[in-house]
């Protein structure tokens, strides 16, 4: 798939909400059929059942292989036999034939133990009321074969935030495990689409909280001074869906957030191999943009330290938060993969 660079800095690149809109003003409404090519409802939840015993077995075998269960975030040179595992199995391919998805593409899933599903964008609207968005399902599967560039008539939605410490700097990870590894990025991940999404007792903004701010960093609720919903991107070179970023101020300083991840034992902890700091001004972050943004990152394990830069979407994120416009940011980008 070629990337329009038009398209990366599109007018609907970046939506800034007004200043200080609540968290939980982002409402949503959950349609949970969704029909494939052929006009057949995809029965998501045999797809799940289905790869979660695929899933069972690969571990099984993997211990049996090296004496330990599998570590996804750090597989080592027993990646590419995992991946095969799943590959080959039967199973793998009934739950492609489930998905709709071509079978002929099974190797572009390259975290084929990533089982969820997770929220499409069907409609995002702005009134006097708040913001809307009504959501269907798509499977991880999905997911990963838009990223590998295969057309799906879906646009994922991601979650984002930008964490503050209460002495005023952004916190960013650099990217640990199998997908766009030490490049810098802001907290983000897939919606997941839980029962208290689907029947609203739970907000995009809990799942946020619950998926990818607590797991991944230790922040608590408690920790939370005040939580807006701040900006909506599109992300065009990853996703090909919208991410709704979050400004989420702790009461927490730089140094003990770093303490609190560093202590952190939820296995999410290895999303981020570490974490940096900005100071939380337009100034500042423009000065991250300029130093870390090329354009288009490459998803490969032997980046260099010299090579750490800033992904699209994240760099949208950012310059949602500094106020740098769309048209400043276009002038940073340069053609390729970097």
């Amino acid at each position: 798939m070629v990337i329009s660079i038009d398209e990366l800095f599109s007018n609907d690149a970046i939506m800034i909400y007004p200043d200080r809109t609540p968290a939980r003003a982002l409402r949503h409404k959950y349609r949970s059929e969704r029909l494939d090519s052929k006009g057949k409802e995809i029965d998501f939840d045999r797809v799940q059942k289905i790869l979660a015993s695929l899933g069972s077995d690969v571990d099984a075998w993997h211990i049996e292989q090296t004496g330990q269960p599998m570590d996804t975030y750090n597989l080592g040179e027993m990646l590419v036999p995992v991946q095969k595992k799943f590959w080959e199995d039967p199973r793998f391919e009934t739950a492609f034939e489930l998905l709709g998805l071509p079978y002929n593409k099974k190797e572009n899933i390259q975290i084929p133990w990533w089982n969820e599903i997770a929220g499409g964008e069907l409609e995002h609207k702005v009134n006097s009321e708040g913001i809307e968005v009504k959501l269907g399902p798509r499977h991880s599967y999905e997911t990963q074969l838009i990223r590998s560039g295969h057309q799906m008539p879906i646009k994922s939605v991601s979650v984002g935030s930008l964490i503050m410490s209460s002495d005023d700097y952004l916190m960013l990870g650099l990217r640990g495990g199998n997908t766009l590894p030490n490049t810098y990025h802001i907290n983000a991940g897939s919606l997941q689409v839980t029962d208290g999404l689907k029947t609203g007792k739970q907000s995009i903004y809990d799942i946020l909280k619950c998926a990818e701010v607590e797991p991944e960093f230790g922040i608590q609720n408690g920790d939370i001074k005040e939580a807006t919903i701040h900006s909506r991107i599109m992300d065009y070179s990853i996703e090909r869906g919208p991410l709704y970023n979050f400004l989420v101020k702790t009461n927490i300083s730089s140094d003990k957030l770093k303490q609190r991840w560093e202590r952190n034992p939820n296995e999410d902890k290895k999303e981020h191999q570490a974490i940096i700091f900005i100071p939380a001004n337009p100034q500042d972050v423009n000065k991250f943009i300029r130093d870390k943004y090329t354009g288009i990152c490459e998803n490969r394990s032997d980046r260099g330290v010299n090579e750490r830069y800033l992904v699209h979407p994240g760099a949208l994120s950012l310059a949602s938060f500094s106020g740098m416009p769309i048209s400043e940011l276009r002038k940073l980008y340069q053609e390729g993969l970097h």
